[in-house]
């Protein structure tokens, strides 16, 4: 990755990543271990998803996204967690050694400080730092029919572009019945 970074930064182009907490894939080296914590990485569920997931795991988790022409699968984690300062180290040393200029978020899972962090941490080693966030509308009872605006507002100033093409800035007018 480091030739390809290094090709681009050549070229004057800067490269982001996109590297989430979100979700963590099966093959990870931590996953049996992050899974002896119980519920304080993972969060729990019915299982189900990918069948090396259903063997493996069996249940206590929430299945992710699955790619088939990889043989992938992931499980969801908590953006809130003790995990995060892994994650956030992680994106150090990219940095610093690697020299990423930035990361392409899709949706937020982790909280404001942690954004915070991410921002601090790559600005102690990049001249200019890009954090673009892409998100959809979030009207769904989930999220509390509430736009991505919103969602994330109070993460908007650590974020370089936030893919307003990407996000609907128009609320859908509630109906009764």
């Amino acid at each position: 990755m480091k030739a390809y970074i290094d090709e681009a930064h050549s070229k004057g182009v800067k490269v982001k990543l996109y590297n989430t907490i979100r979700e963590l894939t099966y093959h990870a080296y931590e996953l049996f271990a992050l899974r002896s914590l119980g519920d304080e990485i993972f969060n729990d569920g019915d299982g189900g998803g990918h069948s090396w997931l259903q063997e493996h795991l069996e249940d206590h988790y929430h299945s992710a996204w699955h790619a088939t022409e990889v043989n992938d699968a992931a499980i969801l984690d908590k953006g809130t967690s003790r995990w995060t300062n892994y994650y956030i180290e992680g994106l150090n040393w990219l940095a610093k050694n690697q020299e990423i200029d930035g990361l392409y978020l899709d949706d937020i899972a982790f909280s404001r400080e942690t954004v915070k962090r991410i921002a601090s941490v790559m600005n102690r080693h990049r001249d200019e730092v890009v954090i673009d966030l892409h998100s959809a509308n979030q009207y769904n009872p989930r999220d509390g029919y509430i736009n991505s605006v919103f969602l994330y507002m109070e993460h908007i100033p650590y974020i370089s572009g936030c893919g307003l093409a990407n996000i609907s800035i128009t609320m859908k007018p509630r109906t009764t019945g």
